[in-house]
């Protein structure tokens, strides 16, 4: 062969010149992308059903998501499912107000109507999504207007990387991984919404397009928002075709589909944002990514989408860029459109640490975590390197066309090419299943932890505590997995590990020393459950024991306390002015100090005292009786011989409403993030309720009345007018 026409190796890749050199139309074979999606497809189906059949124990993220399908399901009636009060975190938090829960509303309706498990209906909702993503890849490049071969090598190519960094890899996903169930959903649909907002944006059909933006917002509000900002990039590419203010009016027109069909959550989100916390302890490199000096390396040795394995999908990347590039300087809007974007989200995915300032230019900056924007990088690379080994498919087939079974060689070439990072896709997966396995089977194995777990569900209600991972309980674990994780995933209200840290009793909670009483009466840390090596205070009972596990009582007031209120010392900087990092700094002081075992609160609004603060001197008399526990309420009969506060030791949210003798009254925050209503003397019986307002019910009819209207009219009529092409 002549030089021009050798494999030229960089990286063990051919030259990206010369691939994009030689590109020409390939052959039509219309049954090739039919294979490849089934092959695509079947290939998650086999790796994906061991982690639905072992159904291991709960161990990252998946422990929260499961739980809040499982808890939706089984109290499905007793509280409205769209929003509701969720306890077992963080002294309590309305999951489903700030989290896009359209994964989790999905699994719960058809546990809960079809009477099954919801965690497993969970699971596999997910990882028949998983599998099928090479499916909806497909078909929305094609509706997109790409090429048959590069659609289906992109969607080839995505459930074989094996990156992590909590990008779209599987690795996001996987048992042994990170767990985050519902960006599968918010993944599955963003190539859809991408490619019919594209088509939105040309054509004026943007019902469509706005409510698959609204549905990949509510399974999961960055990739939704990536869409939306992947499709604002079509506003400044230059189209001669659709001036620039037809192109605004119908980018507008999209996002008011998807602004009603949000508003039950983005509204009140947006209204009761404050009640949302930036946790300190959460690392700062998740809200300000890592900086370029980390992200460009990275993505150069090819971890961004290969991780461990050979570069394979990172060179296909290169080669796709060439190649997008000579189409784009060509004409070739589609190809224009992938590479902006692609050079957006790199850029985006360098975060704060590299853009600063610049950053607080996007919308909603203060609250994003930047480093997810690999995700964004991910999906438009992906795409890319479905053009870069569509291309090499091609330059394959035009070099050795004229040897005597030259296609079959080509398709060995790539199937070796492919197969590098299958093999690692495969090894990861089933050393996935192996952890899956042994965790089940220490779990199972576990008969004594079982049997204080037993136990622990016929006690009255009351939190339980089985250490921390700063402390022993990092330590104390069952199968490899910490044993405050198999409590969390049990469902019990739990004083431990923070899987969500949006609640502000959650901040001082890690904080706790379960060695003081009042430290435990104040969380009500009603249960301990440790091994018989962890010494306890002498305050806490023996109430159980199996083996060499022990079940310990600690007397508490219970969910509520009787006390005082009062405005932080003068001293300190008025609430209103001051940053989280000065009111948690507040809260330490208070939660060290004296106050919480005589029952002196801060109150968080700035509201003053029922009594006068004297030095700790002021106590309320009065008893507490007949508590009352159940989804979404609280409830006690109070006897005061003083005026004084009732304290609710739950996470404190506009929405919760407290009758005193079936008459409403104030409910304010208290440090350490709980509530408090001021009573007066006498006797009463109060009840706490989370309560969503009526409006918001009134706006999800709305979004719902919205999707029908599109799936039964505006999205059949879409697809009519332009049938989606295997060849």
């Amino acid at each position: 062969m002549r030089a021009g026409r050798q494999l030229g190796v960089a990286g063990g890749a051919p030259n990206c010149v010369n691939v994009a050199r030689s590109l020409r139309p390939m052959p039509r074979l219309s049954n090739a992308p039919l294979f490849v999606i089934t092959a695509a497809v079947a290939f998650g189906l086999v790796l994906l059903f061991p982690q639905w059949r072992l159904d291991p124990p709960g161990y990252n993220d998946g422990v929260l998501h499961e739980s809040m399908a499982e808890y939706a399901a089984q109290h499905w009636q007793q509280q409205w499912p769209v929003d509701f009060w969720y306890p077992p975190v963080s002294a309590g938090f309305p999951m489903f107000a700030y989290y896009p829960s359209l994964s989790h509303l999905s699994a719960a309706a058809l546990a809960h109507w079809g009477r099954l498990d919801a965690r497993r209906v969970y699971v596999a909702l997910w990882s028949v999504l998983l599998a099928f993503l090479p499916l909806s890849i497909f078909v929305s490049l094609r509706r997109l207007g790409l090429t048959a071969a590069m659609s289906a090598s992109a969607a080839l190519l995505y459930p074989l990387i094996t990156a992590g960094y909590y990008g779209i890899g599987w690795s996001s996903y996987a048992a042994s991984g990170y767990g985050l169930a519902p960006q599968v959903w918010g993944v599955f649909f963003l190539f859809p919404t991408l490619a019919w907002g594209y088509d939105a944006v040309r054509t004026g059909r943007c019902y469509a397009a706005g409510l698959l933006l609204a549905v990949c917002t509510l399974s999961h509000f960055l990739y939704g928002y990536m869409a939306a900002l992947s499709l604002g990039m079509l506003l400044f590419l230059p189209d001669l075709a659709v001036p620039w203010p037809r192109r605004l009016g119908r980018l507008l027109r999209m996002a008011a589909v998807t602004a009603l069909a949000t508003a039950y959550f983005v509204i009140p989100f947006l209204l009761d944002k404050g009640q949302l916390l930036m946790s300190r302890w959460e690392p700062r490199w998740k809200w300000d990514s890592m900086g370029w000096r980390w992200v460009l390396p990275r993505l150069l040795r090819g971890e961004i989408f290969d991780w461990t394995s050979l570069p394979v999908i990172t060179v296909l990347v290169a080669i796709g860029v060439v190649v997008a590039i000579r189409r784009a300087t060509g004409g070739d809007r589609e190809r224009r459109w992938l590479l902006a974007c692609f050079g957006l989200w790199v850029p985006l995915f360098c975060g704060r640490a590299s853009l600063g300032v610049l950053a607080d230019l996007l919308p909603l900056a203060s609250g994003l975590h930047m480093h997810r924007f690999i995700g964004g990088v991910q999906v438009f690379g992906l795409i890319l390197a479905g053009g870069g080994l569509a291309a090499l498919w091609g330059w394959l087939q035009r070099q050795l066309g004229a040897i005597r079974h030259g296609q079959a060689i080509a398709v060995g070439l790539l199937s070796a090419l492919i197969a590098v990072p299958a093999v690692h896709q495969i090894r990861y997966m089933r050393n996935s299943d192996a952890w899956a396995a042994d965790a089940k089977r220490g779990l199972a194995e576990a008969r004594d932890f079982h049997e204080l777990v037993g136990v622990l569900r016929g006690l009255p209600p009351g939190r339980v505590h089985a250490g921390f991972a700063g402390t022993w309980g990092k330590q104390f674990d069952i199968g490899g997995i910490p044993a405050y994780v198999h409590l969390q995933t049990a469902g019990f209200d739990m004083v431990g590990y923070l899987f969500m840290a949006m609640a502000r009793p959650g901040e001082w909670q890690v904080r706790l020393d379960y060695r003081r009483q009042d430290h435990c009466d104040l969380y009500d840390l009603r249960y301990i459950l440790a091994p018989r090596s962890v010494p306890m205070p002498p305050f806490a009972a023996l109430r159980a024991e199996a083996g060499d596990l022990r079940l310990y009582e600690v007397p508490t007031s219970g969910y509520f306390a009787l006390g005082t209120v009062a405005a932080p010392p003068q001293g300190d900087i008025p609430l209103a002015d001051a940053s989280w990092e000065d009111i948690y700094q507040l809260g330490d002081r208070w939660l060290q100090g004296p106050e919480p075992a005589s029952h002196h609160f801060l109150a968080l609004d700035g509201s003053s005292a029922t009594q006068p603060r004297d030095g700790g001197s002021v106590r309320v008399h009065g008893t507490l009786s007949r508590e009352r526990v159940a989804p979404g309420s609280y409830g006690c009969h109070v006897v005061l011989a003083d005026p004084g506060d009732l304290i609710l030791k739950v996470t404190y949210h506009p929405y919760w409403q407290a009758l005193v003798d079936g008459r409403p009254t104030r409910v304010s925050p208290v440090i350490p993030g709980f509530m408090a209503i001021e009573l007066a003397p006498g006797t009463h019986d109060v009840l706490f309720t989370y309560r969503p307002p009526g409006w918001k019910k009134a706006l999800f009819a709305l979004s719902v009345i919205m999707l029908l209207a599109g799936v039964l009219a505006g999205g059949w009529r879409v697809l009519r007018r332009r049938p989606i092409r295997l060849s």
